[in-house]
């Protein structure tokens, strides 16, 4: 069976939600019997099924029935019968709006768990790249930040480094507690200057795919973080990023890689919020990605950090 260039349609926002709920491994055999119900009708058979996934190498015949025999949110059995959880109805019961658009899995991501884990987190990068801190990614997988770690670089997403220009004056050495918190001395332009060290940006090159059934009228919290997840509004360059760097509540921080649309959100700036604005083509002699950092004492009164 020919499967090299076979692709599984994926959902980055169940995906996050799943991991987060170690139901990953449902997730993967209810994704390969959605990708055999080719018609739609919400059922596969379970002997199709299991000869698919077997023939493919991703279970032997013990496993695939320990988990498609058992009664699931994703499915039940009916006689032959393998019935399927519908999209918007395993969305509605793990709490997920659709933010990302549908995103195509390599099969062979799909032979262990750990490849599979891997390609669920680089799927949340496919739209479009993503500044995030690695403590939030690894909040909203359920995972340590060493887990994480090691699966964007099995998945091979590509990272940016990113660092903030302070307006500290580098003549100054750095205290202990500045450095704990990411500062250091650098070369921008020959000249030193103080930067500070921010989160990275991610970007993946899986395929995506029409969004369907998943396009929905925005809105809703996340019963996570209780505001939306991180990830933006919109596609690069359009649209800023957002970032929840600690999701038990500390300020949202905004990423600008384009002007448009900078002046407005700094007249709105809360004190709870930071933006964060691309100072184009820079990057300092370590090969970090420039940016500029505003706060606000006072909404409305916005000020270099």
């Amino acid at each position: 069976m020919a499967t090299d260039s076979l692709t599984i349609k994926s959902y980055p926002d169940l995906s996050l939600a799943v991991m987060r709920r170690r139901l990953d491994s449902q997730y993967r055999v209810w994704l390969l019997a959605r990708h055999l119900d080719s018609f739609g009708r919400g059922r596969v058979l379970l002997k199709e099924l299991r000869r698919f996934a077997v023939a493919t190498g991703l279970f032997n015949r013990q496993s695939f029935y320990r988990f498609a025999t058992a009664r699931c949110l994703f499915w039940h059995r009916y006689h032959q019968w393998m019935y399927i959880t519908g999209v918007k109805k395993l969305a509605l019961a793990l709490d997920v709006e659709f933010q990302s658009p549908p995103v195509l899995l390599p099969l062979a991501c799909f032979s262990s768990m750990h490849d599979f884990r891997a390609v669920l987190v680089a799927s949340y990068f496919a739209d479009k790249p993503r500044t995030i801190a690695i403590d939030t990614l690894a909040a909203l997988t359920g995972r340590t930040r060493r887990v994480v770690s090691r699966y964007l670089d099995s998945s091979h997403v590509r990272k940016t480094p990113n660092a903030m220009l302070s307006e500290r004056r580098p003549s100054q050495p750095l205290v202990p507690e500045l450095r704990d918190q990411g500062y250091f001395h650098t070369m921008v332009g020959g000249r030193h200057r103080v930067a500070k060290r921010m989160p990275n940006t991610y970007e993946s090159d899986l395929e995506t795919a029409p969004r369907g059934m998943t396009r929905e009228k925005r809105g809703r919290p996340s019963s996570v973080t209780g505001r939306h997840p991180p990830g933006g509004e919109g596609p690069l360059p359009s649209s800023p990023e957002k970032d929840l760097s600690d999701p038990g509540g500390a300020p949202c921080r905004r990423y600008f890689c384009q002007p448009k649309g900078v002046n407005r959100a700094l007249q709105s700036l809360s004190p709870h919020e930071t933006i964060y604005t691309l100072c184009p083509g820079q990057t300092d002699g370590l090969g970090f990605q420039l940016w500029q950092g505003w706060t606000a004492v006072e909404a409305g009164d916005p000020r270099l950090l």
